[in-house]
């Protein structure tokens, strides 16, 4: 056997071509079959080798032999190099029950409670928090972020669309702290006669995406 150093992001197929195998009486690889044992951090089907979650940046010791039919070879390890990839940040908790609001009695907060993870880095950039409802108006319906002088933190709202970009790199508690002040306010509006427009009663429905670059 040859030592072998191979990369990829997800899973990996060795080939017989991997290797290079010295055999006196048969032409390798004709006629030959694979083994792959069992290890630490990988799992293996075949002669397909899965890394574990999250494992990366570190070598896979894979044991390894080959049989030409009769015979079969010393077990050899093979080295495999399992580069990293970047995972997109998770948000783990937010609030499910529905938020009770009464048009006119001033805005109210869309969330108390936000967790989120991302085991590649403790900072995001961006969170895209946007009303998503078919019943949603320009006229009538808002998200309200304060901007800060003391918060890495900007906030950019599209009132034609209903999105709200908070961009900026900070930590995750940072953009937790950001999103958690985000407030939600139905305008009351009139009518070309004066009269009080007629409000919408419908459910809104509110997505938050978090990135991380």
């Amino acid at each position: 056997f040859a030592d072998l150093v191979a990369t990829w992001f997800t899973e990996y197929i060795l080939g017989f071509s991997d290797l290079a195998v010295s055999d006196a009486d048969t032409q390798y690889p004709n006629g030959f079959s694979m083994t792959i044992g069992e290890g630490s951090n990988y799992t293996v089907v075949g002669r397909t080798i899965t890394p574990a979650l999250n494992f990366n940046n570190d070598v896979l010791q894979v044991p390894v032999s080959v049989n030409d039919g009769t015979f079969t070879s010393n077990t050899y390890t093979v080295r495999i190099f399992v580069r990293a990839v970047n995972d997109p940040p998770e948000i783990t908790a937010m609030d499910s029950a529905r938020i009770f609001y009464e048009p006119g009695s001033g805005p109210v907060a869309i969330t108390e409670t936000i967790e989120s993870i991302d085991i590649d880095s403790d900072f995001l950039t961006l969170a895209e928090v946007r009303l998503i409802d078919p019943f949603y108006s320009p006229d009538n319906d808002e998200l309200i972020y304060e901007n800060s002088d003391t918060s890495p933190i900007r906030g950019i709202y599209d009132q034609e669309t209903g999105e709200l970009s908070l961009v900026g790199y900070a930590t995750k508690e940072d953009y937790i702290a950001a999103i958690k002040s985000i407030q939600y306010n139905y305008r009351l509006t009139t009518d070309i006669n004066g009269e009080p427009s007629q409000i919408s009663t419908e459910p809104k429905v509110i997505e938050v995406r978090l990135g991380d670059g």
